[in-house]
């Protein structure tokens, strides 16, 4: 078996153990290498590392590398070069605190040590090979290593692999006719997420070289061990060590010994925060690993267990937990002292969770555990297929349904009867969340890829479990992994009552859930508006996330179930009380789609489709509580229900009007380093150390604990030369808020960024937020999602949003430093808001305030400033950052450092567009332009950013009234400035409303408000037939539907009754006319003017026109008896006006100071005010516009149910073909 020790074996004793399997002496299989195989071959010098860029990038620790050093002492580094050897270096001593560049600060670069040792190449030394290979031959022996090695990656399939070779080396200085050689290869192996490391050892005859006490002519030692050669790795800054004992008689039979029973051969996983060993530790308190680390709500996966030596003959069993509670527990399965498993049951939350492994008669608290992500179901693929899913055949029973999956007999076996497959249905009711089994498909099939069936109606599902998933599970006495399908509706599993009349079965069932979901009171009001725009949507990260199902990179698949969208987004977190939660989706204008337009809109919900911690109870379920609350009734009421029903449950869960949306405030710190401040104050601040950015206590104090704070390091930059100058830039940031994990973002030179999280607990050790498998993750109180990578895995963009306080954090990177702008909700009490990116009070003149002093800084000189800056360094005792190597906050900061000031900025550098801060750092990095253009981009960003989330004023949606239709003017612009819309009632009702309305400014309510009619319209079928609605008017009905009033609009005066009253099965009289109130004199008086100007202008143009003739006939006689002239005629200018263009949405513009000056407070924070004028922002390629905006409820009156067959669906764009909408229940 493959990893299972031989009884002749021993372990050796180790930091983080690795452990050997003695053998016969044999010399190991190589992978090809020499120049023959295309390696290239190192220089032959002494104490020398060559650089090797990657064209895709190696996982290793939790981080990805795209460069790496191939050492001539058996050493492959990442990121830096480990060559020339100090004095420590050579003691082997791990971590070793290894200054690489001779800065005077340790850096420990993440290491393969494959034989660190003293080795000489120079002269007849030997040599190293390398090659970086995607070749078929070598990818296909790396795959199938890797799957022979390791069972938990059976199906993982090489894409890059490199082959590094040090053969028939020497060591330092050796004499003697000895002339011991080895010959030893390390062996890197991706596919891009998961990483391999294979340590081939051909022969090992030294261990030690002369400069450390070894014998000059064997290479080994009499009396001491120190300087011996070490095999291991190095991770985490030094944090993570896993290396070989110092024994010298253990080293020289690596060539016989094995951690996979392959002679020479040592096999380890190397992509996670640990390294991964096959071959278990025996030794007390040995540590698990698990792989994978992740796994859907569902679970049904694989987790495999290494690390700790299992006893066959004992039950082990995994225990995961949450919050210090046991969640579930199951059995696992031991194949070998080395391998085990388990196969988690579904979850009930999101996050991470405790996974330990209970050895029977073992405590818990003393078993071996670690940590193990939980993600919602959308983000992971299903592994079951429902074929034609989105098709009525899966909504009645007696259809012939076919579902697939992809085939795994190395789980099943390949028995005719190797699967069960069932459908298990979702309840939340007493006793809790749980998963029922309703229906049994096939108790005995092979794992063939797929099954056809006929499903049958059944008794026990019903509108209380209507709802749920098909699963696959094996049949043999292991516990297998298990196999789901998405959540879908139980259509057909329904009772024989749905499936005898589904339309009647659905009404009835949307109707009693109308009922009972008003009976639960109102929640709307609690949710966030949804941004009029993807443009303030994106930029809103601390209050807006992608939503999975829907985002641009998702390809064609996504969007299915908000056809015409290009993008959704969910609220972050669920609102405070209720719960609840809203989708906003915006269409290929990148404007909001609303209910009242289209049923594929994004819509509140009373759970929020993310759940809410602390999760496993009934509503604060992810994905699960919003189908019970919310989903499973679109269904009953949109898809298998009348038209009424539809209309009826959007206007419980229509699209969260964006008139009510109020963006929030942003700055940013970036360059070397510049401040622009919340209210647009402008500065610089070169201090090195490390700094508060931004703090939010509602203690109101500037010192202690805070409910958020956000932190920055400053260290040093590098002018074009390479040399250090006296000006600093932004490393890192930290940050937490009171009820979250430490975040702590690093600037990295070959992975862009690098993510670190700490629990709350700060005795815990800092972990790399790992993102191979996902861009997304939940930690405790925040998530972390990727939102720009470069070169595939070089992140380039992060964002970090807070649960509690809603502030979201975006870091960028550019050419070795940071840009990070928090994000703020305009919600925040600026009175306790502080640190160096100031207040957000909209007064930029009391921003540069100094910690605990009240007095801010008024026209201050750059030394003024730099003190200020100095007040703002952390508390030691709350530093939120990541030390290393031993360091602490006082090896960072200094408070001694003098940077330049009053520097005198170039007046010629076109490419930083008179931006200052680009200039500032153009001069003081003596002309480095990369340094320039990545200061002049994270301006030019921030700008476009701070421009696109500004505040723009809407009308609030009007829906299309059921019964009717709903014309808008212009598809440009719906709920903009301007627009205007149209209403008319299907044949024989009345139009209880305004049959107009324009989208305008109202001083009374100080913001845009349609004109005509308040509220939304409705179609109103009456006993005494139709009447009229005026034009520039409206009727409203009195709640017995007996008397219509008329109103007209304002500017109108009404000729006839105000009133008609329903008598005798017909009305009194009928509608009024509203007139201008201009009257119809100065209409005639108008036009008469404009017909005599119109004849004054036709008079000049004729008599214009005769003089220019004779003008020109007597200078073309003249001519006739001259030379011709040399000089061309001077052309004619004409003067063109241009094409109106339709009024259209802008956002509030607001210049961004750039000068190192205050900022004037006209042009401070953005205000929210209404806007007017030009609408490029938003204007598409064809310049279209669409929008819509959030249904209110729709008024109590009767309503006449339409044929489905009225309906006027338009799919596939998302856009309206035409200006009409038909109202069939408020969408299209």
């Amino acid at each position: 078996m493959i990893g299972e020790r031989r009884k002749n074996s021993f372990c050796t004793s180790l930091v983080l153990i690795l452990c050997l399997t003695w053998a016969a002496e044999s010399q190991a299989e190589l992978y090809p290498y020499g120049t023959g195989n295309a390696d290239t071959a190192l220089s032959k010098q002494n104490d020398f590392a060559l650089r090797v860029t990657l064209d895709r990038a190696f996982p290793f620790g939790g981080k990805y590398y795209s460069t790496l050093y191939i050492g001539d002492n058996g050493i492959i580094s990442f990121d830096e070069e480990v060559s020339e050897e100090s004095d420590e270096a050579r003691n082997r001593n791990l971590p070793y605190y290894y200054d690489v560049d001779g800065d005077g600060r340790i850096e420990d670069p993440d290491t393969i040590f494959a034989f660190w040792a003293d080795v000489d190449i120079t002269g007849d030394g030997g040599n190293v090979y390398y090659r970086v290979t995607t070749s078929t031959t070598t990818l296909n022996q790396a795959t199938t290593d890797v799957q022979t090695y390791f069972r938990s990656n059976v199906d993982f399939s090489a894409q890059v692999v490199i082959v590094v070779t040090w053969d028939d080396v020497s060591f330092f200085d050796q004499t003697g006719a000895s002339d011991p050689r080895n010959t030893f290869q390390a062996v890197l192996i991706h596919d891009g997420q998961e990483s391999f490391v294979l340590l081939n050892y051909g022969s090992i005859t030294w261990v030690v070289g002369t400069r450390m006490d070894g014998d000059p002519n064997t290479g080994l030692y009499t009396d001491t061990q120190i300087g011996i050669a070490i095999v291991g790795f190095l991770m985490g800054d030094g944090t993570i060590v896993k290396n070989f004992a110092y024994e010298q008689d253990t080293l020289r039979s690596l060539s016989a010994d094995s951690n996979v029973e392959v002679e020479g051969v040592y096999a380890y996983k190397v992509d996670g925060n640990s390294v991964i060993d096959p071959v278990c530790n025996a030794a007390p308190g040995a540590e698990l690993s698990i792989t994978p680390a992740r796994c859907g709500m569902m679970g049904g996966e694989k987790i495999y267990l290494y690390g700790p030596c299992w006893a066959v003959e004992k039950v082990q069993t995994c225990v995961f937990s949450y919050g210090g509670e046991i969640i579930q527990q199951v059995n696992a399965t031991v194949i070998n002292t080395n391998e085990a498993y388990c196969v988690p049951d579904p979850f009930f939350l999101v996050g991470e969770v405790t996974v330990t492994v209970l050895e029977a008669g073992d405590e818990l608290a003393n078993s071996p555990s670690t940590i193990y992500s939980v993600i919602e179901s959308g983000r992971v693929t299903p592994t079951v297929t429902r074929q034609n899913s989105g098709t009525s055949s899966w909504d009645k029973a007696g259809n012939s349904l076919q579902i697939t999956w992809d085939v795994d007999q190395e789980s099943f076996g390949p028995s005719d009867s190797a699967l069960s497959i069932t459908v298990l249905a979702y309840r939340e009711d007493n006793p809790g969340p749980r998963w029922v089994n309703v229906y049994m498909i096939t108790n005995a099939t092979a794992d063939d890829g797929s099954f056809t069936f006929i499903p049958t109606a059944q008794v026990d599902v019903t509108e209380a479990n209507a709802f749920g998933v098909i699963r696959i599970t094996g049949m043999d006495n292991g516990r297998q992994r298990v196999l789901w399908s998405d959540i879908h509706p139980l259509g057909y599993l329904l009772e024989q009552s749905y499936q005898d009349d589904s339309v009647q079965w659905a009404t009835e069932k949307c109707n009693e859930w109308i009922t009972a979901d008003i009976a639960k009171g109102a929640f709307l009001s609690n949710l966030p508006a949804c941004p009029c725009t993807l443009d303030q949507a994106e930029q809103d990260v601390g209050n807006f996330i992608t939503d999975p199902s829907c985002y641009p990179e998702g390809g064609v698949d996504t969007c299915a179930e908000n056809e015409g969208a290009i993008h959704c987004l969910l609220s972050a977190y669920a609102s405070p009380n209720t719960m609840s939660g809203t989708k906003c989706c915006y269409d290929a204008n990148r404007l909001l789609m609303n209910t009242g337009d289209t049923r594929y809109a994004g819509m509140a919900g009373r759970s929020h489709i993310r759940g809410s911690s602390p999760y496993m109870a009934r509503n604060l379920i992810p994905e699960l509580s919003h189908w019970s609350n919310d989903v499973i009734a679109k269904h009953f009421c949109c898809d298998w229900a009348e038209d009424k029903e539809c209309f009826d449950y959007i206007t419980l869960r229509p699209t969260t009007d964006c008139a009510a949306y109020e963006p929030p405030n942003n700055a940013l710190s970036f360059g070397d380093p510049h401040f622009i401040t919340m209210d647009r104050y402008n500065y610089t601040f070169n201090g090195l150390g490390e700094f508060t950015l931004l703090r939010y206590a509602t203690s109101g104090t500037e010192t202690g604990a805070s409910d958020f704070e956000l932190q920055a390091r400053q260290i040093k930059t590098m002018d074009s030369n390479g040399q250090q100058v006296d000006v600093t830039q932004l490393s890192s940031v930290a940050m937490k808020d009171s009820g979250s994990d430490s975040i702590f973002v690093e600037a990295s030179a070959t992975s862009g960024m690098d993510v670190y999280r700490r629990s709350m607990d700060e005795n815990d050790e800092w972990q790399s937020v790992y993102f191979s498998q996902q861009t997304f993750t939940d930690l405790q109180g925040c998530a972390v999602g990727v939102t720009s990578f470069e070169n595939e895995v070089e992140i380039h963009g992060v964002v970090v949003m807070f649960k509690e306080t809603s502030i979201g954090v975006h870091v960028t990177y550019g050419y070795g430093m940071l840009a990070v702008r928090p994000i703020l909700p305009s919600t925040l009490n600026s009175d306790h808001l502080s640190g160096l990116l100031g207040n957000m009070d909209g007064d930029p003149s009391n921003d540069l305030m100094s910690r605990n002093n009240n007095n801010p800084l008024d026209d201050p000189t750059d030394e003024e400033i730099f003190q200020f800056g100095q007040t703002w360094e952390i508390e030691t005792e709350y530093s939120l950052f990541r030390y290393v190597s031993g360091r602490t906050h006082v090896d960072y900061h200094n408070s001694t450092f003098v940077p330049l000031m009053n520097v005198n900025l170039p007046t010629l550098y076109p490419a930083c567009n008179e931006v200052s801060q680009c200039l500032f750092d153009y001069e003081v990095s003596n002309d480095d332009t990369d340094l320039a253009m990545a200061t002049l981009g994270a301006f030019e960003a921030f700008e476009s950013s701070s421009e696109n989330i500004r505040k723009i004023d809407a009308c609030p949606n009007q829906i299309t009234p059921y019964n009717g239709t709903k014309t808008y003017s212009s598809d440009a612009n719906r709920y903009f400035e301007d627009a205007e819309v149209s209403f008319t009632c299907d044949e024989g009702l009345i139009m209880v409303g305004s049959s107009y309305k324009r989208c305008a400014y109202s001083a009374e309510e100080g913001s845009l408000m349609w004109t005509g009619s308040t509220g939304d319209n409705a179609c109103i079928e009456s006993s005494c037939g139709f009447l009229d609605t005026p034009s520039n008017g409206s009727i409203s009905l009195s709640e017995d539907g007996l008397t219509a009033t008329f109103e007209c609009q304002e500017g109108f005066t009404m000729s006839g009754g105000s009133e008609s009253l329903c008598q005798n099965a017909v009305w009194s009289n009928g509608a009024p006319t509203c007139t201008d109130s201009a009257g119809s004199e100065i209409n005639v008086v108008g036009i008469a003017v404009g017909v005599t100007f119109a004849i004054i202008i036709i008079v000049l143009i004729v008599v214009l026109g005769i003089l220019y003739y004779m003008k020109t006939k007597k200078a073309s006689t003249k001519g006739n008896s001259k030379k011709p002239s040399s000089k061309p005629p001077k052309p004619v200018k004409k003067e063109t006006k241009p094409e109106p263009k339709p009024a259209q949405p802008t956002p509030v513009t607001e210049d961004i100071p750039i000068k190192l000056e205050l900022a004037t407070a006209e042009n401070s924070a953005p205000p929210p005010v209404s806007v007017r004028g030009d609408t490029s922002l938003y204007d598409s390629a064809d310049g279209s516009q669409a929008g819509s905006h959030a249904g209110s409820t729709a008024p109590s009156v009767t309503y006449k149910t339409p044929s489905r067959d009225q309906t006027d669906v338009v799919k596939g764009t998302g856009l309206l073909q035409n200006t009409t909408i038909k109202g069939t229940g408020g969408w299209i």
